[in-house]
């Protein structure tokens, strides 16, 4: 990944006009007075400080502030092809459910040290996560559009999430499929496997129980029916790109934003 922006800044009401980019935006506007005009692919919204715009490469927008304001700022390229960024839509997201991802990633600018470059980069990627994880359908309000009995799936994944008992079988079982029809229908529906949808569902609780909880690893292992740390540690790693350790340490460090003025 390479950053291009990353910053804490003051800013005075502007519009940007309709335009796009071959990069990845997220922007959050706060301490300002009014509600931003914000128009991604033709449909306007109005947000306050509450949320956040994502915008992937090539997304046609623009934002329109009205008074003086603070920006979170951050403009990211993948550098390579990795199917996380793949087919992501545009969209609003509540600050509230990335708080953690925010703080870590606007501590000031972007560093001098490689190494804090590279954990910076790290929880890029962990937004990343998350926001396609909410797009691919564990965060968002399913639709009537969506095959009632992928929500028979999803329900039956969440519920059995922290026993373990999740497989195949057990899915086109409570979806009332065979397993290779559910597979489809899932992929389809969903744009991803039953499988990797549960192991999303798996590491973002361990991310909240790394940010929220004094567990060990040990135990947040053992509680998310990981065979042994290595395997849990393993894991997160390939989700997230940083070790759960890693995470833990940079999430309950003091963090302090520092402002470009």
């Amino acid at each position: 990944m390479k950053i291009l922006v990353l910053h804490t800044a003051r800013i005075s009401p502007h519009t940007t006009g309709y335009h796009r980019h071959e990069y990845w935006q997220l922007d959050h506007y706060f301490d300002t007075e009014t509600k931003l005009k914000v128009c991604l692919e033709g449909k306007i919204d109005y947000i306050d400080d509450s949320r956040a715009i994502m915008i992937p490469p090539g997304c046609m927008h623009s934002i329109e502030s009205f008074t003086p304001s603070r920006i979170n700022a951050a403009k990211f390229m993948p550098e390579d092809d990795s199917p996380l960024y793949n087919g992501l839509k545009p969209g609003i997201i509540q600050v509230a459910d990335y708080k953690d991802v925010f703080n870590a990633i606007f501590t000031g600018d972007i560093p001098d040290d490689n190494v804090e470059t590279e954990i910076k980069k790290h929880y890029l990627h962990i937004l990343i996560f998350r926001y396609r994880q909410e797009r691919d359908g564990s965060g968002r309000k399913f639709s009537q559009s969506l095959d009632p009995r992928m929500n028979e799936a999803v329900f039956y994944i969440r519920k059995n999430l922290a026993s373990g008992d999740i497989s195949l079988d057990r899915l086109a079982a409570a979806a009332g499929m065979s397993i290779n029809h559910f597979i489809r229908v899932f992929q389809h529906e969903l744009g991803t496997t039953p499988m990797k949808f549960a192991r999303r569902l798996v590491i973002n609780k361990a991310i909240s129980l790394l940010a929220y909880s004094d567990l060990s690893l040990i135990q947040i292992s053992e509680m998310l029916n990981f065979p042994d740390q290595h395997t849990f540690s393993r894991s997160f790693k390939r989700e997230t790109g940083l070790a759960p350790g890693h995470y833990r340490k940079k999430n309950n460090e003091p963090q302090e934003i520092t402002e470009k003025r």
